[in-house]
């Protein structure tokens, strides 16, 4: 019965913010409240009065209010939830969406590394261009090449199997790769190699449930192994 009533209350809420109603601090503990119930019964969402789109809204809310009151942290939480269970749903759009979200707060920032890693992820969907990602595409480039390539790209393949570019795990490889990869003729050609070819195949690999769970199975054993030296 509280379960219901909170999904109520959030209800109420989105549609109150349709028509311009602020969104409180209040508001947002019903919010968090909701999403926590919800999200411990995703598969069931369609059983129940509540739809995808309105979890993705509550969720939208609640990282916008936190984007608002300077609590990034807080806000790429949610938006990076957002992303998880829209790639469930396999729904490219609004992976997009929460991805053009979070470079939303680390363009602004001027947190390069992580920004280059969503644009790479984005780029991953393919798809239409969207206006405000090309934006922070092209600050992108120019930073790269200010800074003479030394920005820290995203390991594709990686981040397209664990669906985030923020896995501890995806770190162990970039360390591994800038550590190690990087200050050898091999170890460079490997990565100009690996950089060539590894976009189309992360973007099958992305879609695909199986796929991205075969990947994480097969690059673990070398995650371990190279973790002792490179977390």
């Amino acid at each position: 019965m509280q379960e219901d009533t909170h999904i109520k209350k959030s209800l109420d809420i989105i549609e109150g913010s349709k028509s311009g109603i602020a969104i409180t601090s209040e508001s947002i503990g019903i919010l968090e409240n909701t999403f926590n119930i919800l999200s411990k019964k995703e598969s069931e969402l369609s059983e129940s009065e509540i739809n995808d789109d309105d979890y993705i809204s509550i969720i939208i809310h609640i990282g916008s209010f936190f984007q608002e009151n300077g609590e990034n942290k807080k806000a790429i939480l949610y938006y990076e939830k957002g992303y998880v269970f829209s790639q469930k749903k396999n729904d490219m759009r609004k992976m997009k969406l929460f991805l053009v979200f979070q470079a939303g707060i680390f363009g602004p920032a001027e947190d390069f590394g992580n920004l280059t890693r969503i644009c790479d992820l984005h780029d991953m969907l393919g798809g239409e261009d969207d206006i405000l990602m090309d934006g922070w595409k092209r600050i992108v480039e120019l930073h790269k090449t200010l800074n003479m390539g030394t920005s820290k790209s995203g390991c594709f393949i990686a981040t397209a199997a664990y669906g985030t570019p923020f896995d501890p795990k995806i770190d162990v490889l970039r360390t591994w790769r800038d550590d190690s990869l990087q200050k050898s003729i091999f170890g460079r050609s490997f990565i100009k190699f690996y950089y060539s070819i590894s976009p189309p195949i992360a973007k099958v690999i992305s879609m695909s449930i199986f796929l991205r769970w075969l990947v994480r199975i097969s690059i673990s054993p070398i995650i371990m192994l190279l973790k002792r030296k490179y977390n």
